[in-house]
């Protein structure tokens, strides 16, 4: 099932912005987009291990709050996506 990023109205991108700690599916979706839109994500330690780790969540969350997300152009074509992309 594909569901197009038009279909979402504003007010759940408001609810999912405003989740500190959102279900493991909409953390894998929104850090595919921040990969495909080259943003950055924050290195973070992690509590348990101790270790740095790489989180996507706080980038995902600016570009909801951005309002030109909803104009970015998607899908993108297989052919566009640089292969470091395709193979984090």
């Amino acid at each position: 099932m594909f569901i197009s990023k038009d279909t979402l109205k504003p007010n759940e991108l408001v609810i999912v912005k405003a989740m500190k700690n959102p279900p493991g599916g909409v953390k894998l979706v929104m850090e595919g987009v921040c990969i495909m839109l080259e943003k950055a994500p924050e290195r973070k330690i992690d509590p348990s291990t101790q270790k740095p780790v790489l989180d996507y969540w706080p980038t995902s969350v600016r570009l909801l709050a951005d309002m030109d997300f909803r104009k970015v152009s998607f899908p993108f074509l297989f052919e566009s996506l640089k292969i470091t992309k395709i193979l984090y």
